[in-house]
Parts: C-alpha cells; structure tokens; sequence
C-alpha cells in the first residue's frame, strides 16, 4: 500500500491540513519522521488514516467503556469516532488517497457532521459517513460493510494487523528501545 495524499478537517487538534506523499519534500523521501509539540496533532495523522481506511483509532481502539462523552453530548459514546470531532466545530472528515496492494488508486473518506452544521447539534448518525470509491473503476463502496470489505482486500491487512504494522502507541517506543531482543517481538503483537 501506497499513501499519497492525506486531508483532514475539523478533526481533533487538526483544523486544515493537507500532506502531499507525492510532492516533495516527501516524494523524495524514503522514510520521514512525523515531529512536534503536544497537541501539534503528530497522533491525529495516524488517526486519520486510520479513520478513513477503518473507521476507528488506535487511540478509542481500547476504550470499552460504556457512557458518553459530555464535551460531545449525551449522543456521543466515549469509545466512538466521533469524539475526535474538533471542539466547537459542526463538520469534519478525513480522506485519503492511496494505492491498494492490489494495484488499484483509491479514496477513503470518513466524516462525522453535527445537526445543521451547528457546533451545538447533535452527532448526525448516516450510511454514508464512510466511503472508499475505487479511482480506476469509479466503484462507489458505502457503509461500513462494503467499505471494510474492499479495505481489507486493497490493504491486505486487519486493523489491528494495520496498527502493529505501521505505529507504535505513544510511550511504548522507549519501551520498545530499551527492550532485549527476545521482548521486542512481544510489543509488537500487542
């Protein structure tokens, strides 16, 4: 799989941002390193893709608790998506333009929308916040069924196999470094 081209919108500590993989400085880079303050949003990148391929984050990935998160209303659970909606926003998306495994150029896209576009509307619920149209053929896949279908065929991957793959949470790469090799291969599973 091939990440070209990352946009995200109203989606935690991110408001705009657009990163280009096919125009330098990072198409002439093999490997790169995401950098930055706290809150600058270097974990929000990974979530976003993340998002548009599978619909969840490494972040709420774990989260199994039960409730609602009162910064987002009595609608939202703690373990959704939607959380990572940017405060006081009434939109947001992310989309994300890749080559699959298979060959084929794809776009992903996943959105969360407020009532009425309003910051203070409920957490609109549709089929249609999750999309991967195949740019070769035009096929439109909708909802969660079809899209995680034709995402795990264009990725190859689970999820999970997805996020031990390519990251590692914050403050298990110290641990990560520090281990002895034989330790290494179990951080990785997890």
């Amino acid at each position: 799989m091939k990440i070209r081209k990352l946009t995200i919108h109203n989606i935690a500590s991110i408001e705009d941002a657009v990163i280009d993989f096919d125009s330098k400085p990072l198409s002439d880079c093999d490997v790169f390193l995401i950098t930055g303050k706290t809150g600058a949003g270097k974990s929000t990148i990974l979530d976003a893709i993340c998002l548009a391929l599978y619909g969840d984050t490494p972040r709420l990935a774990g989260t199994q608790m039960e409730g609602s998160s009162a910064d987002h209303g009595d609608d939202v659970r703690v373990d959704s998506p939607a959380r990572l909606l940017r405060q006081g926003a009434g939109s947001g998306f992310v989309k994300l333009e890749f080559e699959g495994t298979n060959g084929v150029d794809y776009e992903a896209e996943w959105s969360v929308a407020r009532a009425r576009g309003k910051a203070n509307g409920r957490i609109q619920k549709k089929k249609d916040d999750w999309v991967l149209k195949n740019l070769d053929s035009g096929a439109l896949y909708v909802g969660s069924k079809e899209v995680s279908a034709e995402v795990a065929s264009a990725v190859g991957l689970s999820f999970n196999q997805f996020c031990r793959t390519t990251m590692l949470a914050q403050g298990e790469f110290t641990r990560f470094l520090n281990s002895k090799d034989n330790e290494k291969a179990d951080i990785l599973e997890k």
